[in-house]
Order: structure tokens, then sequence, then C-alpha cells
């Protein structure tokens, strides 16, 4: 019955709202207040807005991401302001996310950013507010379902998008590797110690016999982020972006490549692709993807400029141990200081309120295994989390306001670089010419690192925790944005991220883990020898699906395969090394590689399986693990074996694994399959109504085509792949684009997932971005 009820109320809504959700087909005049401005689809369904300047596209933007992606804008909302158990439904995983987001403080902080913000994102936000609430179109089905009314947006909801999505799958990678570091630390042995020495070395060399008593006296919560936040909303991971300059090209004008990484089998896709024309703005046009929530273009190009950005895994946060009893903690002078006591109040669509103990010392949050309880549970040691972002998050909403307005890639790196969020922007111009620039709220550390030298044992790499009663543990600040990385006119006259290591040699070590250089060396081996480079060239690169992880590996393998391998030699010997959805080596190698992780890791962390379906660690640093295995040829984690006969032994395991168990032999396509999940709904309707698939992923963590799977704690699949993929020649005024999934939220309308398809055959569609559009009438 209550399928047949929503099924009913869906299909009324449809009807109500077609011209709303899947129009406007012809141009809509829409007043917000004392503006306005035109709304007209392209043939793909991606909307234009014709708008007079900054503000009123940003009207323009609140009001269509309200109208195609209501949902998904109320939905986060509600999230980051932990009222899930208020609004929609009232469980133990409601209650257990709600506490998560009430501790993190991401509302409570973005309350602080909004006052102290500046009149230029301000009045941006404000702008933006104005066009959500001005959406008077029926609420989205799934709140009106769930007896949601949408209350009005703020430049707070806003803000509070921005840090959470921030913070999931990018701050919070960084974070549970560190507390992944402090539990082997804590429950392992002296083989533990030594290979994390060896294996994250030297950034780990500081671990001594006295930190790991002291961790050992610690208490530390094993606990993550709660499940089933996952399922609600998406994490980001990794990403691409490169750009080379004219004298590289054959149209003698820069071209730019971005494809930004994130979970893809959710429906809606998480971006919106918007086309907005400023009469009175300084650029003609800015064009690309839009976050529903927040204005402005986030990656895309104007008539002057292009710009992109991938996470730039700056180490912005840092574990203290501190010495609490009660409610105090002990301080710098070795007196017992009260820690500031916070308490929010969840309430409940049923059961009684419950209240949020929030701890914070003088470095920051002090963790513990149960916020619902008053007080520390008992006298002793406990960890504290210090984050270079807390009061921060908004300066990048501002810099996107300005960046399409400027000429030159040298305004644009320094509109960005004060950037609270960890960010690899690359820039390219109408004079042909790339720069990169770094951004986040960046940790001045004593003592520090210096990236690419000679360092004693001592320095603080950020990644071990201190003794939070020590001033010596304390940051001395923040690096000013003039110490972030800048590149203006790279000498070989490109420039590629791929959450590669931006350290620079003689400079304080500010990414203190990343994610290897597998793709950022394919991408610049694939551009390096060629002047004539086109757009063809960008979109093959985006599909590649060589592995140069493989390829090291393979290396070694390779000459000790004999035919005692059997089937799983034979195949790995005529392996091509890319990741397509019929290839059988991939799938070999991927056991193989899985099983030399296990069998040579496993004995030294206590047991731990390094997965790749469930380890954050793996995920985004596997290449740690990788330089031990392929560079320490001769160490006694061998085990009286050569590297290539400890190799040739495992797949020897493989090979017996595989003639036992032939059922595993399979392509890559049929072991990467995967569903777009409605998000709300997560697949819970029959016959996978709402939902798309299942379909094969090509790619995998080390291929430029990213197509990483990983499985959450409760089973569900997860992806990382290119969430967008964008080519754009600045003589041109068009782009290439493809996105996974489609324009519209609305699971009844025709650009819900209208272009799936295109994106899973490696296809793009063409944006025209015409500066002789047709312009709002004289009587606007």
């Amino acid at each position: 019955l209550a399928v047949v009820v929503v099924f009913l109320a869906a299909g009324l809504t449809f009807i109500r709202s077609f011209q709303v959700v899947c129009g406007p087909a012809s141009r809509q005049h829409v007043h917000v207040n004392d503006h306005a401005f035109w709304l007209q689809r392209t043939d793909e369904g991606i909307m234009q807005a014709w708008a007079e300047d900054d503000l009123d596209i940003a009207r323009a933007q609140g009001y269509a991401h309200a109208m195609d992606r209501g949902t998904q804008l109320y939905f986060v909302r509600i999230i980051g302001q932990g009222r899930l158990s208020e609004l929609l439904a009232d469980n133990e995983e409601t209650n257990q996310v709600d506490t998560f987001i009430r501790q993190a403080g991401f509302h409570r902080e973005a309350k602080q950013v909004v006052k102290n913000l500046d009149q230029f994102t301000l009045e941006y936000l404000q702008a933006y507010a104005e066009g959500v609430n001005a959406f008077n179109g029926s609420a989205p089905l799934e709140l009106a379902i769930a007896g949601v009314a949408p209350e009005p947006w703020t430049p707070v909801d806003s803000v509070v998008l921005l840090k959470l999505l921030s913070f999931l799958g990018l701050a919070e990678t960084q974070q549970n590797a560190e507390k992944w570091f402090i539990q082997q630390l804590k429950h392992g042995n002296e083989d533990t110690v030594e290979v994390l020495r060896q294996v994250f070395s030297p950034m780990l060399n500081g671990i001594t016999p006295e930190l790991v008593e002291l961790i050992r006296e610690t208490n530390v919560d094993r606990t993550y982020i709660p499940k089933e936040l996952f399922k609600l909303v998406p994490r980001a991971r990794a990403s691409n972006n490169w750009a080379v300059s004219g004298a590289k090209t054959k149209s003698g004008a820069a071209l730019s490549a971005s494809d930004p990484h994130l979970e893809v089998n959710r429906l809606p896709g998480f971006w919106y692709e918007m086309v907005c024309y400023g009469r009175k703005s300084a650029s003609e046009f800015q064009a690309g993807i839009t976050l529903p929530g927040i204005p402005g273009v986030m990656m895309g190009r104007s008539n002057k400029l292009t710009w992109s950005f991938t996470y730039g895994f700056s180490d912005m946060l840092d574990y203290y141990i501190e010495d609490c009893e009660e409610e105090s903690c002990r301080g710098f002078d070795g007196k017992m200081k009260p820690l500031t006591k916070i308490v929010e109040r969840i309430l409940r669509k049923s059961g009684e309120p419950l209240d949020v103990y929030i701890y914070e010392t003088q470095h920051g949050l002090l963790e513990l295994s149960d916020p619902r309880r008053e007080g520390i549970p008992q006298k002793g040691k406990y960890l504290s989390r210090a984050t270079s972002t807390k009061y921060g998050g908004a300066s990048i909403i501002g810099a996107l306001r300005a960046v399409p307005n400027v000429s030159s890639v040298e305004e644009a790196c320094k509109l960005v670089a004060p950037s609270e969020v960890a960010t690899n922007f690359i820039f390219t111009d109408l004079a042909g010419r790339v720069a990169y620039q770094q951004g986040g709220t960046l940790p001045k550390r004593k003592n520090p690192f210096i990236y690419g030298v000679q360092n004693t044992d001592d320095v603080n790499t950020g990644l071990l925790p201190l003794p939070g009663w020590l001033e010596s543990s304390a940051w001395e600040g923040k690096y000013p944005p003039s110490e972030h990385k800048t590149v203006v006119d790279p000498e070989d006259n490109m420039y590629a991220t791929a959450n590669n290591n931006q350290n620079v040699v003689g400079k304080p070590m500010l990414f203190s883990l990343h994610m290897g250089s597998y793709r950022s060396d394919r991408i610049y081996d694939q551009l390096k020898d060629s002047n004539e480079l086109t757009l063809d060239d960008f979109k093959k690169l985006q599909l590649d699906l060589y592995s140069r992880q493989a390829e090291a590996f393979m290396n070694v393998l390779r000459p000790m395969i004999t035919v005692d391998h059997g089937e799983a030699g034979r195949i790995l010997s005529s392996w091509d090394l890319h990741y397509d959805v019929n290839s059988l080596g991939a799938t070999v190698f991927e056991i193989f590689y899985q099983e030399l992780l296990n069998d040579m890791f496993e004995p030294m962390l206590g047991g731990a399986r390094l997965t790749f379906k469930s380890s954050d660690l793996m995920i985004a640093f596997f290449h740690y693990f990788d330089r031990f295995l392929l560079e320490s040829a001769e160490s006694e984690f061998w085990r009286g074996q050569t590297r290539a006969q400890f190799f040739a032994r495992v797949l020897g395991q493989v090979s017996a694994m595989l003639d036992s168990r032939p059922e595993l032999l399979i392509t890559w396509g049929e072991r990467q399959q995967f569903v777009f999940n409605n998000v709300l709904f997560q697949g819970k309707f029959p016959f996978g109504f709402l939902d798309y698939g299942p379909v094969p992923m090509a790619g995998n963590r080390a291929t430029v085509k990213q197509g990483q799977f990983f499985e959450t704690m409760d089973g569900r699949v997860g992806t990382f792949a290119p969430s967008w993929r964008m080519v754009s020649d600045q003589s041109e005024y068009r782009m290439w684009t493809s996105l996974p999934g489609g324009p519209s939220g609305c699971p009844f309308s025709g650009i819900y997932d209208s272009q799936v398809q295109e994106w899973l055959n490696g296809e793009y569609h063409l944006i025209e971005l015409s500066h002789k559009s047709f312009l709002i009438a004289e009587d606007h």
C-alpha cells in the first residue's frame, strides 16, 4: 500500500510540475524581488541564464537549483544541520549521523563564518538565497512524502554545505589516516612500528618508544564517521586536471581538461551544469559545473579564462594527546584548565530529545567515544583534533564570484590562494598561458619537516600525535597565501595534477600524504612529446585505461612467470596493462596484488588486512605500500627470499586459488559492476525503478580514467570515478563535457538520467557559448 501511495503521489506531482521540472523549453522570464533574469534549456536540458550582473547570475543559479535539484539542496542542508532525526526519520542510524554532525560543528561554525564575511562574498550568498527562496514550485517529491516543508534558504546554509562536502572524503581522508597510525601504534608490536617507519619513511621516522608508550596509555576511540552518513552524502576522493599552453597546441591557444572524481553511483548526479550570461558582467559568460546549495561555477570557463581544481591533500589537521579529568585538561603551565563545553540538543520526530556534549581543548575537539554522555568518562589521556579551517571555509565562494571576471592567470591565482579548501587550481587564459595555484589554510608547525632535505627524526611532520600540554606542540598560526605554491608559465608549457605530491624542495612539507604519481606521470607522458595537441587528444587521455602501477609490478613479476603458474601466468604474460571491461589480465593482476599486500603486511600489522573495499588508507594512499614493495629489493621482510621470489610465490598461490575457484576468473567488467541508485531510496523500489544499471566500470585506482570501488561496513558499494569530464580550447567559445546523470533531480523527468549512457560510452556533448547569444529583452 505504501508503495502504491508513493507512486500515486509521484504521478500527480509529475503531472502538476512537468513544465517546471522539465521546462523551460522556451524562454522563461523570472522575477526575484526587484531583479529579473531569463532561463532556457539547451537541447540536452542544460540550464542557461541571461542576467544583468554577477548577483543576478547568483539569483538565477539559486532559482535553477531549487527547481531542478530541490531535494538535493534541502536534504543535504538537513544533514549538515544535524536534523535528520527531527525532520525525516527518527531511528538509531539518523541519531548517530546527527550526533556526529553536531559534534563536528559544521552549522555552529558556519554561523560564525557568515558573521565575519566580507561584503563581496556575503552579498553573493544573499543573492543566491533570494533565488532559491523565489522558486515557488511544489515541494520536492521526496520531502513532500516525508512531510517536510522547506525552510527559507540563508547564507549560513551554503557555508554549511561547503564545510560538510569539503570534509567528507577530503579532509576526512587525512583524519582517518592519522587515526589509523595511532591505532596501529597502540595495538601493534615492534614489527608494526618498523613497517610503518619503512613504508611511510621519512614522515614516520619520529616514532619513538616514548611516543608509543604515551599512545598506549591514551583512550583511542576506534569509531570513524557513521557509515550511514555515506549513504546520504557523496564522498570526494581524487581528481585530474591539466592544461597546456598555446606553444603545444594545434590551435595555438591553451587547452584545458578537468575530471573531478567522486562517488558516481547515485542519481541525481552531484554536479549541475549551467551556462550563465551577464549583460553587465566583466565576462560575457561563465559556464561549467555548479554545486546545488552554493553560488558560482566551481569548474569551467568564461570567455577569458578556464579554471578547475583537484583536491590538494594539504595536511590541515593534527592530533594531540590530552591529559584530562572531569571537565578539564592540563595546560601549557602544567595546571588543569577547564574545557570549553558546548551542549547541542537533537530534536526527534518520535522520541525524547538527545543532548550532545562537546568538549574542546586549547587545540580543538576532544574525541570521546560517547558524546551523548556528559563529562569525561574517567581520568586519563584522550585525543583532541585540531583543524585549521574551524572558522573559515567561505573565501572560495568569493573567489569563484571574481575568477570569471579576470583576464589573466596571475590575477586568478591571487584570488584563490587564500581559499581555506585544500585545492590544486589550474588556469588558462586568452594569451595561451597556464598557471597552477595551491589553496588551503595551512598550519605553521614548530620545527617543521623540510621537504627534500635531510631532517632529524624529531621534526614535526603532522602525522603523529603530540603532547597537548607542551607549548612546543602548538601551531604558530597559519602560512599566508603568499607562501602557497604558485607556478606561472611552467617551463615545459604544461601542468597536471592528480592528487600527487606538490611539495617544494627546501620548504616546509605541506602535503604529508598524497596519492602518488601514477596518474600524473601517465598524463605527462602522453602530453610531453607533442606540440600539435588537440581536444581529441585530451578526450582520449581522459579515457585512458593504462596502469603505470601494473607496469611497475609486472616489470618485477613477468620474468618470474613459468608454466607452473598455469592459466594465471599465461593471462598475465600477455596482458596489455589496460583496465578495459573485457580484460582478464586486470582481474588476475588485482587478485595477485591484493594477495601480495596481505601476504607481506598482514602479519606485521596485527592481522589487519589491507583491502581496497573498506580501507580509507588503501583507497587513497596505496602507493606508499607500493613504494616499499617495489623499491625494497633487499629487506628482512621478504623472509629469506628475494623480492622477485616473493612475488613468484604469491603468484603461485593465486594460480592455485583460480584453479580451485574458476568462478573468480571473470572479465574486469563483470567484476566491476555497479548500479546508479536514487540517493534517497537507495534501490528500495521494486524492479530497479528510479535506478540505472547494473553497468560495468572500466579503469582502476591508478589509471587516468579512475574506476575505484569500495565497500562500506554495511555492505553498500561505492565508486570513485569521473563525476564530470570537460575539455576546452581557449580559441573557441565552446566546451565538451560529460556528466553521469542529468540536469533534473526529479526521477520522472526525461532529463533525470539522460546523460548516463553518454558518460558510460565515453562520449561528450557540446556546449556552445556564443558571445552573440540573444540578449535580455530591452524591457527587462
